[in-house]
Order: structure tokens, then C-alpha cells, then sequence
């Protein structure tokens, strides 16, 4: 098994880098598409509505994450019927809760005055209540199909979420081209865009999925409440901790649009796309990681965990020498990305530069401990940064001289807090398992 396993680890890293560096490439050549295409006020607001539509994400209750957990423990012994039921109820029971949610969310967006809350006038961006109507469609709908992800990370197939990323990607960048030539751009269109592309490839990519394992298609026979509820139980730690997150990484834009106006949201989010690649970068090593953790401490291979978070550790420095490059030469990315540096920011793109460094990482021992089930440290120290996060950031935009760059700052010390304590906390916790 664990030799079977390290090589599992091994495809899928290799195949983690080739759909992410593909995924990586077109996303990026959507957004000169965009800023070419789409007026800046209304750009805004969509780099806006997608930050906030990520809030939406919490809404998996910490299902998938728990999902995940569950079933590579239950792979790992075997028992093949027992997570298919698992599967089948998870599928059953979240899907009547998405139902729900997005009833009453449709019905409270479409009396919302949406033009306030955006700094916005109707006459700039037209239907802009409908236009959230439709993302929310499209995020209950790709919140339905994380239980997708649960599945083939559990199989050791964590190159499957990047595989249906960069097919996403693809599809949108065909897309846009084609509504680019036909009419003029609009949020509404652009959101239409959005919900197609999704729903293309969340049905596609289940077809390819399920085809290669056909023995964990659900079936009704096999729901069961009860099993539902023990994944839920399993998953409300993962849960509360995404809401922390969801929070701290989606209310930037927000506070921008409200405190500077949404013409400012694209310097902080073609600057974020670029810094935003070395978690992808990073993602090529760490992705099929977390459940690996789960199986190698199930397996008590507590020497390769050792090995593995050294190995993360040494990739992440190597990042960080990266950015620095990168920061060197920003300019000429933009120049060569967007076609000009008008966005160029330095102030801004040195605080997103420590943003990112700190969520690199972060996100080695948070793999780790997810893997673990070890949820506690994550939770304390997320609710801690969310509480600061916003008060800190309003502080540093209103009340000094950074500007938007106090932004990224006030997220930056807010996630410190984690990443300070994890690498004691990770540590003491592989010391006390290798001696039992």
C-alpha cells in the first residue's frame, strides 16, 4: 500500500503542474481580454461580486473537507459499500440544503439595493441584481459538485480539481472570445458567461470521474440520514474554519469598492493574480498531499510526514526568492500582460507580496493538520484573524498613508497569527505521535 501510494503521490504532482501551468496561463489571458472589453466601473464590480460569490463556498458546512477525511480512511480499509453509501447520502441530503439556500438568497438579492452596498449607478451597471442572481446559481451549483473532490482526493487523485479547473478555464476563454465578437460587454452577459462555462464542465468532468469509478456511483438505495449527519458532525470544524477564511479573503475587494470606489478593485486584483500564482506554484507539490497525510498516519508513517513538510518548507523558500524577482520586475509583467502599467502600484505590490508570502506559508502545516483531523489551532487562530481583519484593514486605508495597500497589509498581520504558531504547534504534535 504504501509503496502504491508514494507512487500515486508522484503522478499526481507531475500531473498537478501540467493542468495548473495550463490553468495558469489561459486564466491570466482572460483578465487583459476583460480590461480591454469591459468599462473599469463595471470590471470592478465583477472582480467584486467574484471575491464576495466565494463567501458562498462557506455553505458547504465543511461537508466536502469532512467527506474527504471520511472516505480516505474508509478506502484505506477497504470498505468500498460504506463509502459509497457516504457518498450517496452526502449527495441526497446537501443537495435539498443547496435548494434551500438558494431560494431564500434569490429572494433577499432581488430586494436588495445591490447599487448601494457596490458604489454603484444603474445607468453604469444594468441588472445588476439579476446578474448576482445568476453567479449565485452558478456557485450553489459548484458547491453541489465538491463532492466530487472529496471523492478523488480520497483515491489519491488530487490532480482531479485542477484537471476540471483548467477544462473551466478553457471553456471561459472560448467563450468570452466568441461574446467579445457578438455584443458589448455587460455584467449580465459576462455572468451568463460564467454559468454556462461552470455548468459544462461540473457535468462533463462527474461523467469523467465516475467512469473510472464506476463502483462509487451513489444510489439511492444506500442514503442514509444518519451517515449524512456523521459527515456533517466530522466537517463543522472544517466549516467554521472556511467561514473565517471565506471572510478574510473575500472582503478585500469589498472594502475597496466601499472605501476607495470600484474603479480601485482592479489594481488590487491584477496585482493579487499575479502573487496569487505562487499558491498555485505551490499547489503543484501540496495538492495531492492532504490526503496522503491521512493515509501515511493511518499507516503510522510518521518518518515520511517528517520528510514530506521539510520538502514543502524548502519549495516555499524557494518561492519566496520568486516573488522577489517578481517584484523587481512587475512593470514589465504589466506591460507585457496588460499591454501598460497604468495599474502599477508599488506600495501595493510589495504589501501583496507579504500577503501571499505569509499564506505560502501557512498553507504547509494547515495541509498537514487537515490531513490529521486536527482542527483546533486552525479554528482559534481564524476566528482571531477575522475579527482583526477588517478593523485593522479600515484602520490602515482611512488612517495612514499606505492607501489601498493597507488592504493587503491588514490581511497580511491578521493570517501571521497562524503562522507564527503553527510550526510549534506542528512539531510538538509529530514529536508526541512518533513516540507512542
Amino acid at each position: 500500500m504504501s509503496l502504491e501510494l508514494n507512487n500515486k503521490i508522484k503522478i499526481n504532482t507531475y500531473k498537478n503542474a501540467t493542468f495548473q501551468v495550463i490553468s495558469i496561463l489561459v486564466g491570466f489571458y482572460i483578465y487583459p481580454l476583460l480590461v480591454g472589453y469591459m468599462d473599469d466601473i463595471v470590471l470592478g464590480v465583477w472582480f467584486t461580486l467574484l471575491s464576495i460569490a466565494s463567501w458562498f463556498m462557506i455553505l458547504d458546512l465543511g461537508i466536502s473537507h469532512g467527506l474527504r477525511n471520511r472516505l480516505t480512511e474508509l478506502i484505506v480499509r477497504n470498505k468500498i459499500k460504506l463509502s459509497k453509501a457516504y457518498l450517496s447520502s452526502t449527495y441526497y441530503y446537501f443537495s435539498l440544503f443547496l435548494l434551500v439556500i438558494l431560494l431564500v438568497s434569490s429572494i433577499g438579492i432581488y430586494f436588495s439595493n445591490l447599487y448601494y452596498i457596490f458604489n454603484v449607478t444603474e445607468d453604469i451597471v444594468p441588472d445588476l441584481n439579476l446578474a448576482v442572481i445568476i453567479i449565485l446559481i452558478t456557485i450553489i451549483t459548484n458547491l453541489f459538485f465538491t463532492i466530487n473532490y472529496s471523492l478523488s482526493n480520497a483515491l489519491q487523485n488530487a490532480s482531479f480539481v485542477n484537471f476540471r479547473n483548467m477544462l473551466f478555464n478553457l471553456s471561459m476563454i472560448i467563450m468570452l472570445l466568441i461574446m467579445i465578437f457578438i455584443m458589448e460587454g455587460s455584467l449580465l452577459g459576462l455572468s451568463i458567461l460564467f454559468l454556462l462555462s461552470n455548468t459544462f464542465i461540473n457535468i462533463f468532468s462527474t461523467l469523467f470521474l465516475y467512469k473510472r469509478n464506476l463502483h462509487f456511483i451513489p444510489s439511492i438505495k444506500l442514503i442514509s440520514f444518519k451517515l449524512f449527519k456523521s459527515n456533517l458532525k466530522l466537517g463543522l470544524s472544517f466549516f467554521l474554519i472556511n467561514i473565517s477564511a471565506i471572510i478574510m479573503f473575500s472582503t478585500d475587494t469589498l472594502l475597496i469598492s466601499h472605501l476607495l470606489g470600484p474603479e480601485h478593485v482592479i489594481y488590487y486584483a491584477l496585482t493579487l493574480k499575479v502573487f496569487i500564482a505562487f499558491t498555485m506554484v505551490q499547489g503543484f507539490y501540496i495538492g495531492p498531499l492532504w490526503s496522503a497525510y491521512s493515509a501515511k498516519y493511518l499507516e503510522k508513517d510518521f518518518d515520511w510526514i517528517q520528510k514530506t513538510i521539510k520538502k514543502s518548507l524548502l519549495i516555499t523558500l524557494f518561492l519566496y526568492l520568486c516573488i522577489l524577482i517578481t517584484i523587481s520586475v512587475f512593470n514589465h509583467i504589466l506591460n507585457i500582460w496588460i499591454g501598460n502599467s497604468d495599474y502599477y502600484n508599488f506600495d501595493l505590490i510589495v504589501a501583496i507580496a507579504i500577503y501571499v508570502s505569509v499564506r505560502l506559508w501557512s498553507s504547509n502545516f494547515s495541509t498537514l493538520l487537515n490531513g490529521l483531523s486536527l482542527t483546533h489551532l486552525q479554528l482559534k487562530t481564524s476566528i482571531a484573524a477575522t475579527l482583526l481583519n477588517i478593523p485593522l484593514s479600515i484602520y490602515l486605508v482611512k488612517y495612514t498613508s499606505l492607501g489601498i495597500a493597507g488592504i493587503a497589509y491588514g490581511s497580511a498581520i491578521s493570517l501571521s497569527i497562524f503562522a507564527v504558531i503553527a510550526p510549534f504547534y506542528t512539531y510538538k504534535i509529530l514529536k508526541r505521535e512518533s513516540y507512542k
